[in-house]
């Protein structure tokens, strides 16, 4: 069954954040391992506009982290 990932959750898988629970992170891992991951282009968006705004502090630019995550799979 596919899974659409919310922008917040995105971003905590991607920086590892213990905010995103072990289920979670197993459920993820699992429709990844099926290709059942669904990220919405909203999301990076979202990223790209709170980081303009100095709402998330992030150590790249939001085009690079877009990257790293379309490189996750």
């Amino acid at each position: 069954m596919p899974l659409l990932l919310d922008t917040h959750v995105l971003f905590w898988l991607f920086d590892d954040d213990p905010k995103l629970g072990h289920e979670s992170v197993r459920l993820v891992d699992l429709a990844l391992s099926e290709g059942a991951i669904i990220v919405s282009a909203i999301s990076f968006w979202e990223v790209g506009l709170l980081t303009r705004k100095n709402r998330l502090d992030m150590h790249m630019s939001a085009s690079q982290w877009r990257d790293a995550v379309l490189g996750m799979g």
